[in-house]
């Protein structure tokens, strides 16, 4: 019924004696529209604003719980990544770091040579074997470690694009201290080089996969290859010639070694900063 004809229904009540049986059924009548009119032109559409504002209200409540599922996914997938890479790495970086640091500031390079036995401290269990051999292995321990970490990162770890980048150059700046030709250092001794691919070669001979996972083959294994396979010991030729007989008098191999420690230090402090590592002193 549209508004014409209420009209026309007004004006017939208003025309008729009122109380009447006539005028009383036209009120009725009248009444019943209004009704109709008021449910159909009022009511109605405010049942539908409402039945929207609580389709649009659910639909934000269902984004809203979705984000939060979403983001604490992520937050459980980068957990158990760092705890996937924060030991290992720790040790990694950490190992080597300090036995540079023992090696240059401790008077511990004596023992990288057999003719300087005299000159270390009876007292001090350490000789030539040990030290050269576990100093291999403390490099190759820390190469084979960043380089499954480089390779199997994973973005989520990072906040930005730049925090990802500052990683992996305080990585490669390690790197290529180890590797880069001419010497940038203000030295006149012996200089050797442990180039890139070699620094490779060595890390995957230490990679070894258990149960499905990879990690780093452990020092008894080391040991027992570094004597009895020649292969496995020909990549390892070029880091001995880094280390074995180093002095500080004029070597270039030990300004080398000052830079690498230099950088490891800028490493673990980078590392810290974004959480892979905890933060020591």
């Amino acid at each position: 019924m549209g508004l014409n004809n209420i009209s026309t229904l007004m004006h017939l009540i208003d025309n008729v004696p009122e109380n009447s049986v006539a005028w009383l059924l036209l009120s009725s009548i009248f009444a019943v529209c209004a009704s109709y009119l008021t449910y159909h032109f009022i009511t109605k559409k405010e049942i539908q604003e409402r039945i929207e504002r609580e389709v649009e209200a659910e639909y934000k409540k269902q984004i809203s719980i979705k984000k939060a599922e979403a983001e604490a996914s992520k937050q459980e997938r980068i957990r158990s990544e760092l705890a996937r890479w924060s030991n290992p790495l720790q040790a990694a970086v950490d190992n080597l770091y300090f036995r540079l640091d023992n090696l240059l500031n401790q008077q511990a390079y004596l023992a990288l040579s057999e003719k300087n036995a005299d000159q270390i401290d009876p007292n001090w269990s350490i000789d030539y074997d040990y030290f050269l051999n576990s100093t291999l292995y403390l490099f190759a321990h820390y190469v084979a470690w960043i380089d499954l970490f480089e390779k199997e990162l994973s973005i989520e770890l990072f906040k930005s694009y730049d925090e990802k980048e500052k990683l992996l150059e305080s990585i490669r700046v390690v790197r290529s201290c180890l590797s880069s030709y001419p010497t940038k250092y203000n030295c006149y001794g012996k200089d050797v080089q442990v180039f890139s691919l070699q620094q490779r070669a060595i890390a995957e001979l230490l990679i070894i996969s258990e149960n499905g996972s990879k990690g780093c083959m452990k020092y008894p294994e080391f040991l027992k290859n570094l004597k009895k396979d020649d292969d496995f010991r020909y990549h390892f030729k070029p880091l001995q010639a880094l280390i074995e007989d180093i002095t500080p008098d004029g070597d270039c191999r030990w300004k080398r070694l000052e830079a690498t420690m230099n950088a490891l230090r800028e490493l673990r402090e980078t590392m810290m900063d974004l959480g892979i590592l905890a933060r020591t002193p």
